[in-house]
């Protein structure tokens, strides 16, 4: 799958965000700053100043270990409240600094070393800022690139094992809701048939059926129907973040085996050696031909670039034998920007070019390695949010049916059981002496409705009949009309627990239009879109305040819908839910 590519503005921004990233003042930023940092100490000062390798090395080092020093402060000051946040200016302005430093610390040790007799602060500072400065940015965005990518893989594994770990235990939750429903009322009845076994045997001697029968209706009533609303209007408490990952250390995502050479190579590096140029025309700011100088040095590299992506652009060799080519343009389109500026007679430094391909070889590595993380991320990006997307979805499959078993539970409760207790003690009280074969049969009947909680049979609720329901009740003060694609019918007709599920939040939808936004026509549409049910609401009414509190119904959307959502356009309100398909 390809990248999508970014406009101009939103490429600034992504990396100008980016370099505000703590990873841009961290020890691997300026350890890969230290090959670049030893070009000019190496190579351009040995005209400029006449030291040796190994004294320019020395020098380097020294200039090394201050940005490390300076970076070090800065990242521990910037970062130290809220470190996860990008702060790009400060970020940037502490790179000018460490930068600045660099140049005098290096300067200082020249002069201390006898290589030079006067402090040139405007070489050091003015001339080498832009070019350290732009190499260091270079070197930051490789490690942002990268860290962010880590970051990326480690959630988009996380999330898999959380999708993971709800479809396994989808069952397993379903099964722990019924039992502790069904131990905790049979914790309420079993005693009320153990009491009329007993009853049965007094029988004979004139026991009084009056007391068991009063508590049989007053667990009825106070006990089982409140745990059956409980069942109903509670919310099951279903998130993505109750599936926390298995400890342990999380696999982290390689980058692509092969790659595109027009994705490794940037134009952007054309761009930064043209940035990097104009330290060569402060140094020799009087030579009106200076002006030359950050036109050649960008436009031939620019040039090596864009010809070397329309030849080979289509070429996917494997990542590293891609990462080296791009380095090797990167020697060319420099080495050859020196030779032309040479040709034109124009003031180049010496060992400029001994400088050149090694400046180079590391922006071609340095760009082609973020442009391989960057295009890795993207995919990654893709990858996490389809697992977000399924997550999403199997905690809402999850819903549905803890929603459903709650409702059956309710009903067999409210409907069966709490029936056999109100019988048998309208019929006790009835029989003050009953017979051992009408308290046998109500035993019986209490026993086989409390027998039903045991089954995990989905109670059939057709959509149809909930609409013509809602329809009938709300007769005369608000017109309810329906319509449903031949698709969803089809679909809901094979899934029970989704079109329950839908039957409730079409539910909600018209009794919020009605009772809370006056509505006198409500529409409801039912159709399937991207795999998931669709539920949209329009209605005339006036809406429901923003200010309004969320209760019991806002809570069940929010769990049994991957999303919903409510406008209102003029005189009209609109509410539409995704509702995943539970087979």
């Amino acid at each position: 799958m390809g990248r999508q590519e970014q406009s101009l503005g939103e490429g600034i921004r992504s990396h100008w965000a980016l370099l505000g990233n703590r990873s841009s003042l961290s020890w691997q930023a300026t350890l890969l700053f230290l090959p670049f940092g030893c070009i000019g100490p190496v190579f351009i000062d040995r005209a400029r100043i006449g030291s040796s390798e190994v004294q320019g090395l020395l020098i380097a080092l020294v200039g090394q270990l201050t940005v490390m020093a300076c970076i070090a402060v800065a990242s521990g000051a910037i970062h130290r409240v809220e470190p996860a946040r990008s702060r790009p200016l400060l970020t940037a302005v502490a790179i000018l600094i460490a930068m600045t430093a660099r140049g005098l610390a290096i300067e200082w040790t020249s002069v201390a070393m006898g290589l030079s007799t006067t402090m040139e602060y405007s070489y050091r500072v003015g001339s080498s800022l832009p070019t350290m400065t732009g190499g260091y940015i270079v070197m930051a965005l490789v490690v942002g690139a990268y860290e962010r990518h880590r970051r990326l893989a480690a959630s988009l594994a996380a999330r898999r094992t959380e999708l993971d770990l709800t479809h396994r235990s989808m069952q397993t939750q379903l099964h722990e809701v019924h039992r502790a429903v069904v131990a905790h009322v049979h914790q309420l009845v079993d005693p009320f048939l153990v009491a009329i076994d007993r009853l049965v045997k007094r029988i004979d001697h004139g026991s009084d059926a009056a007391p068991i029968a009063d508590a049989m209706r007053k667990i009825a009533d106070e006990q089982l129907r409140p745990l059956s609303q409980r069942l109903l209007n509670s919310a099951s408490g279903v998130s993505p973040d109750d599936f926390k990952p298995v400890s342990g250390e999380l696999p982290a995502l390689p980058l692509p085996s092969h790659l595109h050479m027009h994705v490794l190579i940037s134009p952007l590096a054309g761009l930064i050696v043209t940035i990097l140029s104009f330290s060569q025309a402060m140094r020799l700011a009087a030579d009106p031909a200076i002006l030359l100088l950050p036109i050649i040095s960008g436009l031939v590299p620019i040039l090596v670039f864009a010809g070397a992506r329309a030849v080979i652009g289509g070429w996917a060799p494997r990542l590293w034998l891609g990462i080296a080519v791009a380095g090797g343009i990167g020697v060319l389109g420099l080495v050859l920007s020196v030779t032309v500026e040479e040709a034109l007679g124009l003031p180049v430094p010496e060992y400029v070019m001994y400088a050149a391909p090694l400046t180079g070889l590391l922006l071609g590595l340095s760009t082609a390695t973020y442009a391989a993380v960057s295009y890795r991320r993207s995919e990654t990006e893709r990858e996490l949010q389809g697992y977000i997307d399924a997550l999403s979805t199997a905690s809402s499959l999850l819903t549905q049916h803890l929603f459903i078993e709650r409702r059956n539970l309710s009903y067999v409760i409210h409907g069966s059981l709490q029936s056999a207790l109100y019988a048998g003690s309208m019929r006790l009280l009835a029989n003050p002496l009953p017979s051992q074969e009408l308290v046998a049969a109500i035993r019986r009947d209490i026993a086989l409705a409390a027998q039903k909680l045991d089954a995990h049979a989905v109670v059939a609720v057709r959509l149809e009949q909930t609409l013509t329901e809602l329809s009938r009740m709300w007769s005369g003060e608000c017109e309810i009309r329906w319509t449903m694609s031949e698709r969803a019918e089809l679909l809901l007709a094979a899934a029970p627990v989704t079109e329950a599920s839908v039957g409730e939040i079409a539910r909600e939808f018209i009794t919020n239009a009605i009772r809370h936004g006056k509505a006198t026509t409500v529409m409801v549409r039912i159709v399937v879109e991207q795999g998931c049910v669709q539920v949209t609401c329009d209605d005339d009414g006036r809406g429901v305040s923003a200010s309004a509190s969320r209760g019991v119904g806002s809570r069940m959307l929010d769990e049994l819908c991957i999303r919903w959502d409510r406008t209102r356009d003029g005189l009209h309100t609109s509410v539409t839910a995704d509702v995943a398909i539970a087979h």
